[in-house]
């Protein structure tokens, strides 16, 4: 629960809240790995770039070919208002340096 709390606040732009939140999601599991990622973009708002920066290596450990536009297919949304809000997100990642465009699929 402590993931979605963070994730709530995010989405608000209670950046600082999203940051607290997210670290207790980390810390009680430490497996999930979105938490890095969203924390990521909740440092981004805090302008805390160091943190965010090494969130996100984290988070790219494990998931080494995110980009934005994936990101987008994962979560889509017909909202305008959690559109708007989703697109602060991608807009901190962008900043960190994330890919807009996924990697092309290797040949077989």
């Amino acid at each position: 629960m402590y993931f979605f709390a963070g994730f709530a606040a995010l989405h608000i732009s209670d950046d600082q809240a999203a940051v607290r939140w997210l670290l207790k999601a980390r810390q009680t599991n430490p497996t999930f790995n979105l938490s890095s990622l969203y924390l990521a973009a909740a440092y981004v708002g805090i302008g805390e770039e160091e943190n965010a920066q090494a969130n996100l290596a984290e988070y790219l450990k494990v998931r080494p070919t995110f980009s934005i536009a994936g990101w987008k297919k994962w979560v889509p949304t017909r909202n305008p208002v959690v559109a708007k809000q989703r697109e602060r997100m991608s807009d901190a990642w962008r900043r960190l340096g994330v890919p807009e465009d996924e990697p092309p699929v290797a040949d077989r």
